[in-house]
């Protein structure tokens, strides 16, 4: 007499929303390991379900974190070291930085305007 688990009986979908949703990585591969089935269905879909449980694992900077990943290896060289991506900062004064930001202001002031009049409505005025 063979045993038979609940999940054999769902669908594809089903089983890929309940891998998506494991605690951990060691849950996840207990769940794996329950059936022939659940293995396949994993194997149809590791990157999503993968995925899903790293972000529910760490929360909203999961995507961060993986763009922070996925940058750094794309600076790493062959012999292991990084290049330097960002050059660094050359320190303003006050005054520049007062400045830049007096500019700035009167930019902002002239895209709000030009915007504004765009889109102003002319029948009711």
């Amino acid at each position: 007499m063979e045993c038979s688990t609940g999940f054999l009986h769902l669908s594809d979908d089903l089983i890929v929303e309940i891998l998506k949703y494991s605690s951990s990585r060691s849950t996840l591969l207990s769940t794996i390991l329950v059936a022939k089935s659940i293995y396949y269905v994993f194997q149809m879909y590791p990157k999503s379900i993968l995925r899903s449980l790293y972000y529910h694992v760490l929360g909203p900077t999961f995507p961060q974190a993986l763009e922070l990943y996925r940058y750094r290896t794309s600076l790493k060289n062959k012999d292991g070291t990084f290049t330097q991506a960002l050059e660094t900062d050359i320190p303003m004064t006050a005054r520049e930085r007062k400045s830049i930001k007096s500019i700035e202001r009167r930019i902002v002031t002239r895209l709000e305007n030009m915007f504004s009049f765009m889109h102003i409505d002319r029948p009711s005025t």
